[in-house]
């Protein structure tokens, strides 16, 4: 199992739906903002990853997204690019991102929960 971190405003109990996993530094930084808005605190959900999770590239990505997306988040976050990825076998997606403060790192998209789980949560405050 590999960990990743999720960073919110709202705790979270469950995973249903995807889930965007990245490094502790940068899920810090989205517990303390939604919307753009700084908050006093937040939570970070610490998740494994099972290993068998097949993960696609950017370049995946960008190849069942086709043209006309400026940003990878942006066709990541397509229902329609990541139909097409899961018809491909990929359980996600990893692709590099930034924070709002502009913080670079590499995100992880993961839309088939049977290979996520939470392993504990903590409070984050500014």
């Amino acid at each position: 199992m590999s960990t990743g971190y999720h960073g919110s405003q709202d705790q979270i109990t469950a995973i249903d739906g995807y889930i965007c996993l990245t490094d502790r530094r940068a899920a810090e930084e989205y517990a303390l903002y939604k919307d753009c808005i700084s908050a006093d605190a937040g939570w970070l959900h610490i998740i494994n990853l099972d290993d068998s999770a097949r993960i696609a590239g950017e370049d995946d990505l960008m190849a069942a997204a086709g043209e006309g997306w400026d940003y990878t988040y942006e066709a990541a976050d397509s229902d329609t690019v990541r139909a097409a990825l899961a018809a491909q076998g990929f359980a996600g997606v990893e692709y590099g991102d930034q924070t709002i403060r502009g913080t670079a790192h590499l995100t992880t998209l993961v839309w088939d929960t049977s290979m996520v789980a939470i392993t504990r949560t903590e409070t984050v405050t500014s």
